[in-house]
């Protein structure tokens, strides 16, 4: 079998660009591979048992809400994906989406500005706090958005854009300086 490539492997370049690159608030963004992600899709009357079986993974991996009982697990060390896949099929539909999406790390005290640039929605903490996950369209392409801390986000989309998005990220970035950290994929 063959190894996964990135799809930014053409496009991705370490190092600093932009204005301000050098500073200490320019924008980090880094791309990562994750060991599985999974989809968890509870049947209505069964959430709450889903629920259940996801909350103590939580201390192992990402598990974000992305609908209506519908749960992405990120799993980035691989820890919890045997338990997630065996969940009982009476329960949920349970997924296999590794393959399925590009995931890039954005920080640094301007990032929600970034995002901003993308998007009408309000960034302040109390309106989206740490820990939220939502979708929306940025540059017409469709982007998973968790908000890991004040100044952090990790974002979520189809591999088949994410040659784009990256350009838009990186392009619209400029203005703040962006520094791109070795890729962990």
């Amino acid at each position: 079998m063959s190894k996964l490539m990135s799809p930014l492997s053409n496009v991705y370049q370490e190092g600093l660009s932009g204005n301000d690159a050098g500073s200490n608030h320019c924008i980090v963004i880094q791309e990562l591979r994750p060991q599985a992600m999974s989809s968890v899709q509870a049947w209505p009357a069964t959430v709450g048992d889903v629920e259940d079986i996801l909350q103590p993974l939580a201390d192992k991996c990402d598990v974000l809400l992305v609908g209506a009982g519908r749960f992405l697990i990120i799993d980035w060390d691989g820890v919890a994906t045997a338990e997630v896949r065996s969940i009982d099929a009476k329960i949920a539909a349970v997924s296999d989406v590794g393959n399925a999406r590009s995931v890039v790390r954005l920080s640094g005290d301007l990032s929600s500005r970034l995002l901003m640039k993308g998007m009408a929605i309000d960034m302040d903490e109390t309106v989206t706090p740490i820990g939220t996950t939502w979708q929306s369209s940025i540059q017409g392409i469709g982007v998973i958005i968790h908000r890991e801390s004040t100044a952090s986000f990790t974002l979520l989309c189809n591999r088949g854009y994410a040659r784009s998005f990256w350009h838009w990220l990186t392009d619209e970035g400029a203005e703040f300086g962006v520094k791109i950290l070795p890729s962990r994929f």
